[in-house]
């Protein structure tokens, strides 16, 4: 895996500066430039977009766009290799969310 100690940008600073992982505030700060410029964008002119991303990078994005409070996070459960489709408003608000499991797609 990508360690910060391995890239010469951070050559100067001691081990003991660098950091061992990423929080869910760092993950958000650095997902909502994309959300609030071509993700949006994308959003508000196509019929469909998809968002492939794993881990907190979607507990992030799930986080923002249905308004989930620090302290609730932690519960939210996201289910490896399940689809979530959302249907949003011309504000970009969520209208519907739905994990497209087997039984949803089948239509059961």
């Amino acid at each position: 895996p990508w360690n910060p100690a391995d890239a010469p940008r951070y050559a100067d600073l001691a081990p003991a500066e660098l950091p061992l992982g990423e929080s869910l505030a760092d993950v958000l700060t650095r997902l909502l430039p994309y959300w609030d410029g071509p993700l949006s964008a994308d959003l508000r002119t196509l019929s469909c977009v998809l968002v492939a991303a794993h881990g907190n990078s979607l507990r992030a994005l799930v986080k923002h766009i249905d308004g989930i409070a620090d302290a609730d996070i932690a519960a939210l459960e996201i289910p490896t290799g399940v689809p979530i489709a959302y249907d949003l408003d011309s504000e970009l608000q969520p209208s519907r969310r739905a994990a497209l499991t087997d039984r949803f797609v089948a239509g059961a």
